[in-house]
């Protein structure tokens, strides 16, 4: 009896530990390593001034470990890695309407990876194929081919120079400000919906910056970005205004995520 009950006691703590494996496995992902530039794309007309300057980038190389990047020669230190698994209508940036429309047809799936530094989402990239990554880095859109799942340390350490003359830093300081166009009479005699809007006015040292209009009432809140929509019916002779808020990334639930591949030096 000792013997059986000691058996079944082994098989269980032998399929616990085999089910905390697998899940540990699931967290990890093959992007470490050394990725160059193969092909970038501006995403904001402000870029116009540097795309007589083609190739400007292409060849360049940057470097990701589990807590460190180099982008353009920018270094990051204590970075941490967060998945999401996205479907077609996942917004990259909202600003430029990129969503992965383009990379999903309608019921794919994919796992969209967040660079996060300081709490802050500073890049955002997917593994678009076994050895090609497509980055999103402030306002440049960077196709990435794989040439090494090693990474260089001493040229990690030792970079110097700055590649990002001509990125764009993000808005980060500015007011948000929500607005209502009143609905107007149509020449049938009905009126037409309440239009909502959100106006991000953004500012440097007591300069106004960009400003970009959003549809919708937009407002951050400590647990992330939320938006309200406004649904018109017109019932008994009454228009009737329903409002509905939800976080932009509700469906998208997060977990961190590190390489598999161990960092060695070439």
């Amino acid at each position: 009896m000792k013997k059986v009950l000691l058996c079944t006691i082994f098989i269980v703590i032998i399929t616990l530990i085999s089910c905390d494996s697998k899940s540990e496995v699931e967290n990890y992902y093959e992007f470490t390593g050394t990725w160059k530039v193969i092909e970038y794309q501006y995403l904001d007309e402000r870029f116009d001034q540097y795309k007589e300057e083609e190739g400007r980038y292409i060849g360049k190389e940057f470097i990701f470990t589990n807590d460190k990047i180099n982008i353009l020669n920018q270094e990051k230190k204590n970075i941490s890695y967060r998945l999401k698994v996205v479907n077609k209508d996942y917004i990259l940036a909202e600003e430029y309407n990129l969503t992965m429309d383009s990379y999903l047809k309608e019921g794919e799936t994919k796992d969209v990876i967040s660079i996060v530094d300081n709490n802050q989402i500073i890049s955002e990239f997917f593994i678009d194929s076994n050895n090609e990554m497509i980055l999103l880095y402030k306002s440049i859109l960077f196709k990435l081919n794989k040439i090494s799942d090693s990474v260089d340390i001493k040229k990690l350490n030792n970079d110097t120079g700055n590649d990002e003359d001509g990125v764009l830093h993000e808005d980060k300081e500015g007011v948000m400000l929500g607005i209502k166009i009143p609905r107007k009479l149509n020449e049938d005699g009905t009126y037409s919906n309440d239009i909502y809007k959100t106006i991000w006015i953004s500012h440097e040292d007591s300069e106004i910056k960009n400003i970009y209009i959003k549809d919708d009432i937009i407002f951050p809140r400590m647990t992330g970005i939320f938006k309200m929509r406004v649904n018109t019916s017109y019932v008994n002779d009454k228009y009737i205004e329903q409002f509905q808020v939800a976080h932009v990334e509700s469906n998208y639930p997060e977990k961190r995520v590190r390489s598999k591949h161990v960092n060695k030096s070439k």
